[in-house]
């Protein structure tokens, strides 16, 4: 059986500046390649066309010509100035840069609609000390690559109610978020985490808090970003790749709910050989805290594999810490009585995925499947 695919055709030329050591142009075909590419076992990496495997799959013809080097940069995959959007058939399209070799040397960040694709024809490197950085943050207003996705289930607000607002519900996605916290308006209910993601595909937004007598409810966080890193040979990551979800931010003063944390985001590796001994994470963002008199703190993101989104403290009714790892996400704090808002829930992790190669360590949140 054959499934529809996309061919990009690339043209290499010399460029330089904005943080990359060369830029391929690029034109998109449609075309019918076999399902999953060719056979990495048979066919040499630098003369392979296709890589990865179902919707995953990636076809590139002709081959790149030239190694591409990212330093310190911030990418708008909204335009994909750096590289070509390629159509998809099932998700949203792609920001694919294509090199023979890759070689991620800075914090390369990278935001706007659409996933960040990273492929090489041969390896692909991400050296100690760099990042690839697609998680989303509330206080720079930055959505992560792909986040808040079309395909996530709307985690619900919180209640409005004058004697105070419910909390909003933590974004779910790899894992359920947490509930909102109840005041005398009740909590958002997170809606249950489905099944491994078939395509590529960034986190899931919080719900808002709840309105209580004035003002309004704090803002849910967005989800994080999506990234896929493709390597022909071997795939090194030594450094530090983050698709985590960002913080609710806290009810404003007046009984108000707290918003609920965003979910992390989505990585996926695919490689000849795969060799981690970094960081790669996509946990949850804290959730907002609740309001009395005076507003409530917002949410804080992960920091690294082992830190969820830190809760926001709020004027009673405690915001719930954003999901990591195999850990229960958090649900919002109770207002204290009928007269405080509730805090948000904490945002669920999200999906590490390895589709090839071996998996020898580094430090993972959520466990890569």
């Amino acid at each position: 059986m054959r499934n529809a695919c996309w061919l990009i055709v690339l043209v290499g030329c010399s460029c330089g500046g904005g943080g990359r050591d060369h830029v391929t142009d690029a034109r998109v075909i449609d075309a019918a390649t076999p399902d999953g590419g060719e056979d990495a076992s048979l066919v040499p990496a630098d003369a392979r066309t296709c890589f990865g495997t179902g919707e995953f799959t990636l076809c590139l013809s002709p081959l790149p010509t030239l190694p591409i080097g990212l330093t310190t940069t911030t990418i708008d995959t909204t335009v994909c100035a750096e590289g070509q959007i390629v159509a998809r058939t099932s998700g949203p399209s792609w920001c694919v840069i294509a090199g023979t070799t890759l070689t991620v040397t800075g914090n390369v960040h990278a935001e706007g609609n659409l996933p960040l694709v990273l492929v090489a024809t041969g390896d692909l490197t991400v050296m100690s000390g760099a990042t690839i950085d697609v998680a989303s943050r509330q206080a720079q207003n930055v959505i992560g690559a792909g986040g808040n996705s079309t395909s996530c289930t709307a985690s619900p607000k919180g209640t409005n109610n004058n004697g105070g607002g419910g909390g909003g519900a933590g974004g779910t996605f790899g894992t359920k978020g947490g509930n909102g916290g109840n005041s005398a308006g009740g909590g958002g209910t997170a809606p249950n985490a489905g099944a491994t993601p078939t395509s590529l595909r960034g986190g899931c937004r919080g719900g808002d808090g709840g309105t209580g007598n004035n003002n309004s409810g704090g803002i849910g966080g967005d989800g994080g970003g999506a990234v896929y890193l493709i390597a022909g040979g071997t795939l090194t990551s030594a450094g530090t790749i983050n698709a985590s979800g960002s913080g609710g931010s806290g009810a404003q003063s007046g009984q108000n709910g707290g918003g609920a944390g965003g979910s992390g985001g989505m990585i996926v590796f695919y490689a000849t050989t795969l060799n981690v001994t970094g960081f790669v994470f996509a946990n949850g963002g804290g959730g907002g805290g609740g309001a009395d008199l005076g507003g409530g703190n917002d949410g804080g993101e992960s920091a690294n594999p082992t830190a969820p989104g830190s809760a926001g403290g709020a004027g009673n009714g405690l915001a719930g810490n954003g999901g990591a790892g195999a850990l229960n996400t958090a649900n919002g704090g109770n207002g204290s009585d009928a007269n405080k808002g509730a805090g948000g829930g904490g945002g669920g992790v999200g999906v590490i995925l390895v589709l090839s190669g071996q998996f020898p360590g580094g430090t993972f949140s959520p466990p890569a499947i």
